[in-house]
């Protein structure tokens, strides 16, 4: 008889989870230039290539994830109408507190020149940004890899092995501490709720607002900081962040102790 024991240890663990990252790596390194070439071919398809590099990476490593991590369904079990409202002020907040750590580190023009040809402001990049990126990489990194690490790890340690490789996904230091704590985040959130609606939800208000900013100033590099035009504005608005992340997390780790 199989004990629960030897179960755990066939479970694949974060060496596994890094091996899904470096394929997504290189079915996206293949993709490339092919989706170039289609662009020059035809200037139409030049919008939609983000959106369809996307889905396409996804969509073929997505029946490989629920293979190795043994995943047969994923949870959609919903949260109070009241937790979802209030998690749309704590994901901006959380937003606003990672941005003045990672606005800390020196960028390169090269990669300021990334970021900037990265998205376009139309609506194939919104479909990319606030709806095919949360969809797809809350299934794959809370639905498929996280379910498979809380069979394996204590749940703390598998919440963060989780959003360590959200984090390695994104592939440049800007983008991992931003991605590791909002991973975390939606990693305690799937934990507690069985869901992964809500950091699916957390995923799209975080990524929608971050376009919403970009779009207006048509500058995705355009940063709270250089909104608030001042250091005082803008440690000000920092503070307000600040508290309002920590009220919040202490209002659902509340809630949840509850239950």
């Amino acid at each position: 008889m199989v004990t629960e024991i030897e179960e755990t240890k066939k479970v694949p663990g974060f060496l596994y989870g890094l091996l899904l990252i470096l394929i997504y790596a290189f079915i996206s390194a293949l993709l490339g230039p092919v989706l170039i070439k289609l662009s020059i071919m035809n200037p139409l398809f030049d919008k939609w290539k983000l959106f369809i590099g996307f889905v396409v990476s996804f969509g073929l490593i997505m029946p490989l994830a629920f293979v190795m991590f043994r995943i047969k369904n994923l949870d959609y079990n919903n949260i109070p109408l009241k937790h979802y409202l209030i998690l749309i002020p704590g994901t901006i907040a959380l937003l606003v507190v990672t941005e003045s750590i990672v606005n800390r580190i020196p960028m390169s023009e090269k990669w300021e020149q990334i970021f900037a040809q990265a998205i376009q402001f139309n609506l194939p990049g919104f479909l990319s940004v606030a709806i095919a990126a949360p969809i797809l990489e809350e299934i794959i990194f809370r639905g498929i890899v996280l379910k498979g690490f809380l069979r394996k790890y204590n749940p703390q340690k598998a919440i963060i092995y989780s959003a360590l490789l959200f984090g390695i996904a994104h592939m440049n230091p800007w983008q991992f501490i931003a991605a590791f704590a909002i991973g975390y985040v939606m990693g305690w959130m799937y934990w507690k709720s069985k869901s992964i609606l809500p950091g699916l939800f957390i995923h799209f208000v975080n990524n929608t607002f971050s376009f919403a900013i970009g779009y207006k100033y048509q500058d995705i590099n355009t940063t709270i900081e250089d909104i608030c035009g001042g250091i005082i504005p803008y440690l000000s608005i920092l503070l307000v962040c600040i508290i309002t992340v920590v009220v919040i997390v202490r209002y659902f780790v509340k809630e949840y102790c509850k239950s």
